[in-house]
């Protein structure tokens, strides 16, 4: 906390005053200022994923992530605790964990080799999230790791993994093999700007395209047909229609984590009670049964 307060305090000095933002991190320096004075105090801390308890004792996920990642980093007897609880420790989707902590596992597993075996599963190129590890690649692993590759590609048609390859080709250098049973398959590159005005439209035109292309008249069925890659929460809020939410609560940033992972309580109460029921009526009169 005590450099998120030196971090703070380095962009008001940078920022300009009489600002909402400058304001923002008055408020945010006061109160990590607060919880600080109060620690003496705390003798026990409670876990809070949601950012949605006051409480000074109460941690969000982000705050026990970064606890974790010093206590394994500097504390040997937590270093111990956790090789004496799981010996074997996989991470899957290693490209988007949180830098600090892993290379606090990273540290550990050097620290305690022969017992500890420490493994990691990620792609770099499907890594999502900006706060983790860039570096994480077979040349800066220890040199005793074992890294096998996944070279054959189950999925896609012979066509679509060879555009795969040559996108990663600058990149990683990474090759992969399709499935002789998998076809040949059909794929095209649009690029369009980003600044584009009607991007639904363009997104219309380019199934109409694919369509001719392959054939395949349920291109032409943008929203039953065709499947849509959405890679992060604001996209998803401008293309399903509640992006005045999605700013309102996000900038909130002890509601930011409830509010990404869909555990935030207010939001629970509407997918979790009101939906359903919405779903249930739809289903009902579908069949003809009278409300």
């Amino acid at each position: 906390m005590a450099s998120e307060l030196e971090e703070l305090a380095e962009k008001e000095r940078k920022g300009r005053a009489g600002t909402k933002a400058s304001q923002d991190r008055r408020d945010a320096m006061a109160s990590k200022n607060e919880r600080l004075r109060s620690l003496d105090q705390i003798k026990s801390f409670i876990y809070s994923p949601d950012g949605d308890n006051p409480e000074k004792n109460a941690l969000n996920h982000a705050e026990v992530i970064k606890i974790a990642s010093a206590f394994l980093s500097e504390k040997p007897l937590m270093q111990e605790l956790l090789v004496n609880r799981y010996p074997i420790l996989l991470v899957d989707e290693s490209q988007d964990t949180a830098k600090s902590l892993m290379d606090a596992l990273l540290l550990t597993e050097t620290r305690q080799v022969g017992t500890f075996s420490l493994g990691v599963i990620g792609d770099m190129m499907q890594r999502i999230y900006m706060a983790g590890k860039l570096d994480l690649e077979s040349n800066n692993l220890p040199e005793t790791w074992a890294t096998p590759k996944k070279l054959m590609n189950h999925r896609s048609g012979s066509r679509i993994v060879e555009l795969i390859n040559k996108i990663r080709e600058p990149i990683d250098g990474q090759v992969q093999r399709p499935r002789e049973d998998r076809g040949e398959g059909f794929v095209r590159l649009f690029i369009v700007p980003t600044e584009i005005a009607d991007k639904q439209g363009k997104e219309n035109a380019v199934c109409q395209r694919m369509a001719e292309l392959t054939g395949d008249d349920d291109w032409k069925d943008s929203e039953q047909g065709v499947k849509t890659l959405i890679l992060e929460h604001n996209m998803a809020a401008k293309r399903l229609g509640f992006l005045p939410m999605w700013e309102a609560l996000n900038g909130v940033s002890h509601l930011q984590t409830g509010l990404r992972d869909g555990r935030l309580p207010p939001l629970r109460f509407f997918s979790h009670v009101v939906l359903p029921l919405i779903q249930s009526r739809v289903t009902v009169r579908s069949r003809g049964v009278r409300d």
